[in-house]
């Protein structure tokens, strides 16, 4: 028998779509989830030609708000079956990963718009991620603002024309917005999707998990991409040199065929630290190491070790920062041993 009345995405439209983790399990676990997740949205967003107005990553479960000339179910269908292969490989699990098929609702006109803009930036104080608006990371809200480059495009002109009908300067508009948005504003529709008990609830990214409540291992995650930092300027000849100069190679050795070893870790971490910290393209990160897009992104979301990623992005802001003042770094500032 035919399903009906699950979803109206198949004329298109501006939709807020969800999907949630099965049983209202941690879909986001470590760094490598968030990376899979920024990659395929991304993918979607370019190979199907939509607008993404907003995100955001809740630990267990995701939003998007896009924009769509046609049927959304084949392109949101491939992103949830992509990132559940990956999330059980990476995690060496089996069975669904989502609960059941996307959630979405159409929005009929442009105060629904601003409304789920808002709702994507909102959520992570609505689930006890953060305090304040903008803090959490994994959201489209300071790309939105301009406090970073967007990690995923982003349909920022539209938006923030959206908000100007409210306000002459736009960003203030949203930010307003934002502020003012209650959870009474809700409708029951993400009252039924988003209530989590509170034992269950993630913590948030970086914060003591001992201070959080519920089950610690419910809580237990990883916090080494818990804030994506400041680099945007950061070359990638000087992250090559000061990932080598940690690990004890040569940076030509970036570009050589080894795979193992200090080479294969070095490479890794210089592709990690340059596509999720410094956020720099795939494409020029594929070209400095000899080989292709796809190579590149999966050097990039290996495993990590967040101790020494911390170390290596410190020697990078101290090399930063020296460079600035048109001072001669120490060479022990740069040398962080084996």
């Amino acid at each position: 028998m035919t399903r009906t009345g699950c979803r109206n995405d198949n004329a298109g439209g501006i939709f807020h779509l969800c999907a949630r983790g099965n049983n209202r399990s941690t879909i986001f676990r470590d760094g490598r989830d968030y990376a899979v997740a920024k990659w395929l949205v991304n993918r979607m967003v370019q190979r199907h030609r939509l607008g993404l107005y907003a995100w955001a990553f809740m630990g267990n479960h995701l939003h998007l708000v896009v924009e769509s000339g046609g049927a959304l179910e084949r392109p949101v269908q491939g992103l949830l079956r992509t990132f559940a292969w990956f999330f059980n490989r990476n995690h060496c699990r089996t069975g669904h990963v989502f609960g059941g098929r996307y959630l979405s609702k159409k929005c009929v006109d442009a105060t629904q718009v601003r409304r789920y803009i808002a709702y994507c930036s909102f959520n992570p104080i609505k689930h006890g991620f953060s305090g304040r608006v903008g803090e959490y990371p994994w959201t489209s809200h300071q790309d939105l603002t301009g406090r970073r480059r967007p990690i995923i495009p982003l349909e920022r002109e539209r938006v923030l024309k959206l908000f100007r009908e409210l306000d002459p300067d736009p960003i203030r508009g949203l930010e307003t917005y934002v502020e003012n948005w209650s959870r009474s504003e809700s409708s029951e529709w993400d009252e039924e999707f988003e209530s989590v008990p509170e034992s269950r609830r993630q913590a948030a990214p970086g914060t003591d998990l001992s201070a959080a409540p519920g089950d610690e291992s419910v809580l237990s995650r990883s916090t080494q991409f818990d804030q994506p930092l400041e680099m945007n300027d950061v070359p990638l000849d000087v992250i090559a040199q000061i990932v080598c100069e940690s690990f004890g190679v040569p940076v030509e050795s970036l570009a050589g065929p080894g795979r193992v070893g200090a080479v294969g870790v070095a490479r890794a971490t210089y592709c990690r630290l340059s596509y999720e910290w410094a956020r720099h393209p795939l494409e020029p990160i594929a070209a400095s190491i000899g080989r292709g897009r796809a190579a590149a992104w999966r050097w990039a979301v290996q495993s990590v070790r967040p101790d020494r990623d911390r170390q290596i992005v410190d020697a990078i802001r101290r090399h930063v920062r020296s460079s600035t003042q048109r001072a001669v770094g120490h060479p022990a500032d740069l040398h962080l041993g084996r």
